[in-house]
């Protein structure tokens, strides 16, 4: 019966350490939390552009209570560190226009909250956050995690091109 009961044990998936951070508006995230599929892009001004499309890509998600798209601005090395409070104003003015711009991707998902509660931006300025999703370097090509609903890795790009492919892992992690 122990043995039985050690292999079941042995069996069960293993969960994924929480990946956590601290966006803009200062609050303390999971972004592998279960229960919902959670996309991570990271942005450099490098690959600000990019992410731009990449996230564009998923705008049909967006207001759904099971997805959660977060953008890692990482900031190591730049001139930015400099200025931490200014960085993370000009960032939440950017999120003000872009929860303008996803009101009717939320409404299509029938979701009739601001969207800018639920927009997410981490500025990382030590890469503390960047390190604990595997980046080791500030990137010169866009990276993306995708986190599956049980909050283990779906996907991961190092260098993400092929968008396509990115929508195709959400869908699938989302069951659709």
């Amino acid at each position: 019966m122990r043995l039985l009961l050690l292999f079941l044990l042995l069996a069960l998936p293993l969960h994924a350490a929480p990946v956590e951070g601290t966006d803009v508006d200062n609050r303390k995230t999971v972004l592998n939390a279960s229960g919902r599929v959670g996309v991570v892009l990271s942005s450099s001004p490098a690959t600000q552009k990019a992410t731009r499309e990449a996230g564009r890509v998923l705008d049909a998600y967006r207001g759904r209570p099971d997805f959660q798209l977060f953008i890692v601005v990482d900031l190591r090395g730049s001139i930015a560190g400099a200025l931490p409070p200014i960085v993370r104003g000009e960032m939440r003015e950017n999120l003000n226009g872009e929860a303008k711009r996803l009101a009717p991707f939320y409404a299509a998902n029938g979701n009739a909250e601001n969207p800018r509660g639920s927009l997410e931006a981490f500025s990382d300025f030590d890469g503390k956050l960047s390190r604990s999703l595997g980046w080791a370097e500030t990137p010169e090509k866009l990276r993306c995690v995708v986190y599956g609903k049980d909050g283990q890795e779906a996907a991961r790009w190092d260098d993400l091109r092929d968008y396509a492919a990115l929508q195709a892992a959400v869908k699938k992690a989302l069951g659709l």
